[in-house]
């Protein structure tokens, strides 16, 4: 599935692969698991395989959030299992 925007900079990612490239400033990242449960995973990298963010849901409906303020090249879910939404926002 393509990654999503709403035009502010904004983009949900919600399978693994889902890519945005080139040089980014990367402000936050939040997860937003809507089912799953204890031990759903989401992980972001970069270019280079380095991780940006990565979280472990501690049960159902499970949250998290980040503030990377960050220049990064690439990001990439590189890993997501469970029915989640990873919200990125970045600056150009």
């Amino acid at each position: 599935m393509a990654i999503t925007g709403n035009g502010n900079n904004n983009f949900c990612f919600n399978v693994s692969g889902d890519s945005l490239a080139g040089i980014h400033y990367l402000l936050g990242v939040r997860v937003v698991f809507s089912a799953g449960a204890a031990g759903n995973s989401a992980l972001l990298v970069d270019a280079q395989n380095s991780t940006i963010y990565h979280c472990i849901a501690d049960g159902a409906n499970y949250t998290d959030g980040w503030a990377v303020l960050d220049q990064v090249n690439g990001i990439e879910l590189s890993a997501l299992t469970g029915d989640a939404e990873v919200y990125v926002k970045v600056r150009k």
